[in-house]
């Protein structure tokens, strides 16, 4: 039996998409009122829209092999081409374990030390007063990325590289989901196949160099090189970069909106801030980092979790019906989009109290055990987690506690707008930097 659910159609749902091209979260909001499942249909297409985390555990892992991401990802693909990001079946999974390995806890404890040295030099430039920190963020975690990925600095190139990033995930957002002609010759499209050239010519060169050198080196293209049994098995040249050019992606910019939206939450919230930063104190005096060190800091992590709960980056993805389903009662028809939205998922009263209050102590164990474990997708779930998750998270309380070791950033005290693209960022997230 079908349950009751809201359906849009029709002129109500043109109008509706036409709204979402301004604010796609605002889209999601408005139409998982009281978080009951949403049906939503233009002519063809097909969407469900929920915050129900047995769906989202439906499709992601029970019955994964039956869905797929849906050509809203085209954007995505034109962008970062045929990597663990967009690529499906068979070649996903080869690529996978291929690249599995690298990501290992083992391997990432050598970035340590380069992690922390990167948020040491950052903090030198940093004086007394306003810093934009989404942009002190992202050319960290680029020059971060870089030089984990490649071994390689961008110090000289970094703005050129950083505009070129920001004009090619433009350019991916507006090709998300109800997207325009790919033929169209609007600005930020002009721009953004521009950039996206740019960066695949810049990753293809360092390929090239790496390749003639004759070594590997001791980073993940080192690693995604040496990947695989024997010559048949391992990546061409087109498959390093577009695996190169996904990690360039996913692993500065989610983290970058990760970091700032963390620091205006702690802005807001003083006590929290003030346990932070004892526990930062006592864990780590004026001693470098260390796994162990971090791994000690249990409460900053909870904090870290708190705030990608409240402020995910990757704050909606969707999965594509390949074939005729049922869903926790809702009749799904083959090229149905289901969209999972953590955002909403985050804030589902039925699986979190008080949801709209930060408190950090949700993650404590003993608690976090009681909710649904679909509830909590700030990394995606099922086969197709983001690989780069303990990265992701080792790099953010490095940088979060070598910060607020030195500095305390204090801001707007209103409610910060955002901006929504493929990350939900912050929008103008100025803050005044005061020196300990």
């Amino acid at each position: 039996m079908t349950p009751n659910i809201r359906t849009i159609s029709g002129t109500e749902a043109i109008a509706a998409v036409f709204r979402s091209q301004t604010d796609q979260l605002k889209f999601v909001i408005e139409n998982q009122r009281n978080f009951e499942p949403c049906h939503f249909s233009i002519g063809s297409k097909k969407a469900l829209l929920t915050s129900d985390p047995m769906v989202a555990q439906h499709v992601l892992q029970k019955q994964a092999w039956n869905y797929r991401k849906s050509s809203g990802y085209d954007g995505l693909r034109r962008t970062l081409g045929n990597g663990l990001v967009t690529s499906e079946g068979d070649f996903w999974r080869r690529q996978r374990k291929l690249a599995q390995p690298a990501f290992h806890k083992s391997m990432l404890a050598q970035f340590v030390s380069t992690m922390s040295e990167m948020a040491e030099d950052m903090l030198t430039d940093w004086r007394q007063g306003p810093i934009d920190v989404l942009q002190q963020m992202s050319m960290l975690t680029m020059r971060i990325i870089a030089q984990t990925m490649f071994s390689s600095t961008i110090d000289k190139e970094g703005d050129a590289l950083s505009r070129a990033f920001d004009a090619m995930m433009e350019y991916s957002h507006v090709h998300f989901l109800f997207a325009p002609p790919d033929w169209l010759p609007t600005k930020k499209s002009i721009e953004g196949k521009k950039a996206i050239k740019f960066l695949h010519e810049h990753v293809k060169e360092i390929i090239k160099e790496r390749q003639a050198s004759g070594a590997l080196g001791n980073d993940f293209l080192g690693m995604f090189m040496s990947a695989g049994e024997s010559t048949s098995d391992k990546m061409n040249n087109q498959q390093l970069r577009d695996e190169m050019m996904t990690i360039f992606a996913a692993g500065h910019e989610t983290t970058a909106v990760a970091m700032s939206w963390l620091f205006h939450h702690l802005d807001q919230n003083p006590t929290v801030l003030e346990k932070v930063e004892s526990e930062i104190a006592e864990v780590l005096g004026d001693a470098p980092i260390t796994l162990e060190k971090l791994a000690q800091l249990e409460y900053t992590e909870r904090t870290i979790k708190e705030s990608m709960r409240v402020s995910p980056p990757v704050w909606a993805f969707d999965r594509e019906a390949i074939a005729d389903d049922v869903v926790c009662g809702h009749e799904i028809t083959a090229g149905t989009m289901v969209l999972v939205s953590p955002y909403m998922l985050h804030r589902n009263p039925e699986h979190w109290d008080a949801p709209e209050v930060f408190n950090p102590d949700r993650f404590l164990l003993g608690k976090r055990e009681h909710r649904h474990r679909y509830s909590y997708l700030p990394f995606g779930g099922g086969p197709r987690i983001c690989i780069g998750a303990n990265f992701a998270m080792m790099e953010t309380k490095i940088i979060a506690a070598l910060v607020l070791r030195k500095f305390r950033l204090t801001g707007q005290k209103q409610k910060l707008d955002y901006h929504v693209g493929i990350t939900l960022r912050p929008e103008k997230l100025t803050m005044n930097a005061s020196s300990k």
